[in-house]
């Protein structure tokens, strides 16, 4: 699937190759375009970039184009997370006229290229299929030292939850009744 971006605030001597090399990291690049007067050839100091972005998103959203957080301010974030901490981590701004206004190019890139397949944390765990890298917020944001703070909660307790979906779907009603779920570990059944 691929994604036109409005890039806005560009410099004057920005031209297509260096927009599309901007981006280029990011994703595969269908087309980059810096929008030009037609009398005199110059640059208007905005353009567009369709990008083809990966399939792979995590159960959040926070990584998918079309999702976004505006706070009070009209800054627009990717997160709940960043509320409060808009000037760092604002990926634009709504104008008065209501349009969205790209400003911080490389967070959005950071949250749109995400992918936990190239992360070597995630992919020693047994959980990456499932999680698809936990919380995006902690592996993008500047302000956390540890990656694995966003580590999904299946990472440390898998077994315990597997056992108890085979507990709900072995077990009748009146069986459940009677079993000990503080040490789902090692569940036992009351005799």
């Amino acid at each position: 699937m691929a994604y036109k971006l409005f890039i806005g605030s560009l410099s004057w001597n920005t031209d297509d190759a260096a927009l599309e090399a901007a981006f280029a990291p990011h994703g595969k690049i269908v087309s980059a375009t810096v929008v030009r007067d037609r009398d005199s050839g110059r640059s208007k100091g905005f353009g567009f970039v369709e990008q083809k972005l990966s399939a792979m998103r995590t159960y959040c959203g926070a990584n998918t184009m079309p999702l976004f957080v505006i706070d009070s301010h009209a800054n627009v974030l990717k997160c709940w997370c960043n509320l409060g901490r808009s000037e760092k981590n604002k990926i634009g701004s709504i104008n008065e006229e209501g349009e969205f206004i790209i400003s911080n190019f490389n967070a959005l890139a950071r949250w749109m290229s995400m992918d936990p397949f190239t992360n070597s944390i995630c992919l020693e765990c047994s959980v990456l299929p499932i999680c698809m890298g936990g919380c995006i917020y902690y592996q993008v944001a500047d302000n956390y030292d540890s990656f694995e703070d966003g580590c999904s909660h299946l990472r440390y307790n898998l077994e315990s939850i597997l056992k108890l979906l085979y507990i709900s779907k072995t077990k009748t009603a009146e069986q459940l009744k009677n079993i000990n779920l503080t040490n789902i570990g090692g569940y036992y059944e009351h005799a």
